[in-house]
């Protein structure tokens, strides 16, 4: 059996480095990247969401491009995190 080490995104080591998910960042870029930055790519073609590094798999299902930046699809799956309505919509009015 090897030794082995858990790693917490945003733990810090000694030197007061960051852990990012695959790399140790210094404060200022951590600061500077945590929730901002969406979409940034790594070296290793992980894009950033604000929070931690993400495949590219995940990222395409989750965010999408648009007006020059990533916005995050809605829970329902609207592209445009629109709200659902039903076409009649709420007091429609009947004619008797």
């Amino acid at each position: 059996m090897l030794p082995s080490i858990s790693l917490q995104i945003g733990e810090q080591d000694r030197r007061g480095n960051y852990w990012d998910g695959y790399d140790w960042r210094d404060r200022q870029w951590w600061l500077n990247h945590q929730g901002r930055n969406l979409g940034e790519r790594n070296r290793n073609g992980h894009y950033w969401d604000g929070r931690r590094w993400q495949d590219r798999g995940w990222w395409k299902k989750n965010y999408y491009y648009r007006e020059g930046r990533y916005w995050k699809y809605d829970k329902h799956g609207n592209k445009h995190g629109q709200k659902h309505h039903n076409k009649k919509g709420r007091g429609h009015r009947h004619d008797d």
